[in-house]
C-alpha cells in the first residue's frame, strides 16, 4: 500500500521514535481497560526532546500539562487513534504506578518509555 509520502523510503531517526504502533503496543504492554499505551525510545545518541509536560497528582499519577514538539507529538502523529494530550491521566511508566515519583524517575532515566494512559473522559454522547 502506497501510504508512505514520496521519498521517505529510507528510514530516519522519527520514522522509529514510535516504535510500537498502535495495536501492536497495546497487545504487547497489555494495556488495561480504558487505558492505552504509548510506547517511545529515546536515540542512542543525540538528545531527543519528550515533548511532555507533567504534573503529579496526589502522588498516584501524573496529569499531562502539553505535549509540544518531541517523541510524544511524533508518536501522536504515527497513531491518532492513541493520542497523548492535554487532561490524559499517566497510571504508570515502564510498570511503575505505585507514585508520580518512581514515574518521574522513569522519565528522567530510561531510554525507552512505556506509558499506560487514560484519556480525560468528554462526554461526547448526549
Amino acid at each position: 500500500s502506497g501510504l508512505s509520502p514520496v521519498g521517505s523510503a529510507t528510514p530516519t531517526g522519527q520514522d522509529y521514535a514510535a516504535i510500537d504502533h498502535g495495536a501492536a503496543a497495546q497487545a504487547t504492554y497489555g494495556a488495561r481497560p480504558g487505558e492505552f499505551v504509548c510506547v517511545v525510545e529515546r536515540p542512542a545518541q543525540g538528545r531527543s526532546p519528550l515533548g511532555l509536560q507533567v504534573l503529579p497528582v496526589m502522588n498516584t499519577h501524573l496529569s499531562v500539562v502539553k505535549v509540544s514538539e518531541g517523541l510524544i507529538m511524533d508518536w501522536n502523529r504515527a497513531n491518532p487513534q492513541y493520542e497523548v494530550k492535554a487532561h490524559s491521566t499517566i497510571t504508570e511508566i515502564n510498570g511503575q504506578r505505585e507514585t508520580s515519583e518512581a514515574m518521574l524517575n522513569q522519565i528522567r532515566t530510561e531510554r525507552k518509555l512505556v506509558f499506560h494512559i487514560k484519556n480525560a473522559v468528554r462526554s461526547l454522547q448526549q
